[in-house]
């Protein structure tokens, strides 16, 4: 395994300065829903210490458990909540992106798990993905969909084609936002901002009222909002799973999008996309388009809080509709710990009259989301989905705010389960948009 020593690169320090002192435990919904110390970032990296030295194998079974070397090093969510807990500030993403890398080049089962993954939801290929979006659209208003989901007709599709299906289910649009959108949206008042818009590739066709609200919300706090006429995935699937080439083709596709258009800012409002474009001048520093492009991708967050504070009276127009409802908000990871932003989404709801905020107990543990996670390991994934669905419904809320696209498929399924699925999932985008159109 002197190998994966190679391909650690920087990240071999990381691995060298853990301490060992375990505060990253309680934050690792791993480690908290298995309780095996190997399944926590502590042990993980002294798995690989191990596998450095040659004293353990990757398909050695962990002792005293019955689960192997390579399953703890799998199971990682990626969530990045040892990043923060850590006092150390190790970057504990790194070590387990360049060991993805290594299992992706060295073993074809993860070649034909991504594939098989691109073949039933080919968000690398947006003519593709439309198709089955249709698909599905028709599947789910003709009953089809019910049929794979609540008779035993369902054990014909591959488990981690059901568990795609039961995902995708709360969310099937007829239209996406990009055949919404016009590429030219004028600021409504003085200009204060000409913003580019990142729709993505899962957002764009079942968070199509997401980016739509992104769009008119920009608007209305005077920005000049531009839509590319193509976009692409943003590489954060392939990046996960350890296929970088293909990522970072991805990433000169996306900022070449946007290279002519002259805008100050791009919005993105997937947490997990986010953090990826966000990724991509540290990914490919040499290239000239990414460094130009790059630094100019931000959360939406971000962006509405800049322009709010360029005229604060315009919060004062944020209404809820109806009587007072009560809302909590769920922390997407790779908005908290990737991108640092958790305050604002909160103080941008706190700003619309006739909502109730109540806070979420373990608000920034992971949901099971976790990209492709709740496909590929579907049991773990529903622990962990399970523990935080019980978080919303004892806060009694209707309303969950929530500011990443799969986090809020998670979500949704979970309460689905639970029979709850009154309690609404909203983008804090779409909350504000909502309250400001019934002004």
């Amino acid at each position: 395994m002197n190998e994966l020593r190679k391909n650690l690169g920087e990240a071999n320090l990381e691995l060298d300065r853990c301490m060992s002192c375990g505060l990253c435990l309680d934050d690792c919904p791993t480690y908290t829903t298995t309780g095996r110390s190997t399944s926590s970032p502590r042990g993980r990296m002294r798995l690989m210490m191990n596998l450095i030295k040659g004293t353990i194998d990757i398909n050695d079974k962990v002792p005293y458990t019955n689960v192997s070397v390579r399953h703890e090093l799998e199971t990682c969510l990626g969530c990045l909540g040892c990043n923060t807990s850590c006092p150390a500030d190790i970057q504990h993403t790194d070590m387990f992106e360049c060991l993805k890398m290594m299992f992706f080049k060295n073993n074809p089962q993860y070649k034909e798990q991504l594939k098989a993954f691109l073949k039933e939801m080919p968000i690398d290929n947006p003519k593709k993905f439309r198709t089955l979006m249709i698909l599905l659209f028709v599947a789910k208003r003709t009953g089809a969909i019910w049929i794979t989901q609540n008779t035993p007709l369902k054990y014909l599709l591959p488990s981690t084609k059901r568990n795609m299906v039961k995902l995708l289910a709360k969310k099937i649009p007829y239209r996406p936002s990009s055949r919404v959108l016009s590429g030219f949206n004028p600021a409504i008042g003085k200009k204060k901002m000409r913003v580019g818009v990142f729709l993505g590739c899962i957002n764009d066709h079942m968070f199509a009222e997401v980016n739509i609200a992104m769009v008119r919300v920009l608007q209305r706090l005077g920005a000049e909002v531009l839509v590319p006429k193509t976009e692409a995935c943003c590489g954060a699937i392939h990046q996960h799973m350890g296929e970088r080439e293909i990522s970072s083709k991805m990433a000169i596709e996306n900022c070449e999008r946007f290279l002519d258009m002259g805008v100050d800012t791009i919005a993105v409002n997937a947490a997990g996309c986010g953090l990826r474009v966000k990724a991509y001048t540290r990914a490919l520093p040499h290239h000239p388009v990414i460094q130009k492009i790059g630094p100019k991708f931000k959360d939406i967050h971000e962006i509405i809080w800049e322009l709010l504070e360029m005229n604060p009276a315009l919060k004062n127009q944020w209404i809820w509709p109806g009587g007072k409802e009560r809302y909590t908000y769920h922390d997407a990871c790779h908005l908290v710990h990737g991108q640092g932003i958790s305050d604002i989404p909160r103080k941008l709801l706190q700003c619309i009259q006739g909502l109730e905020y109540i806070s979420l107990k373990e608000s920034t543990m992971c949901c099971g989301s976790a990209g492709t996670y709740n496909i590929f390991h579907p049991e773990l994934a529903q622990k962990i989905q399970s523990k935080k669905i019980m978080n919303i419904l004892d806060t009694k809320a209707s309303i969950v705010a929530v500011g990443n696209s799969g986090c809020s498929l998670q979500i949704l399924s979970g309460l689905k389960e639970k029979g709850k699925s009154n309690v609404k999932c909203y983008h804090p985008v779409e909350m504000i948009d909502i309250s400001w159109r019934k002004v």
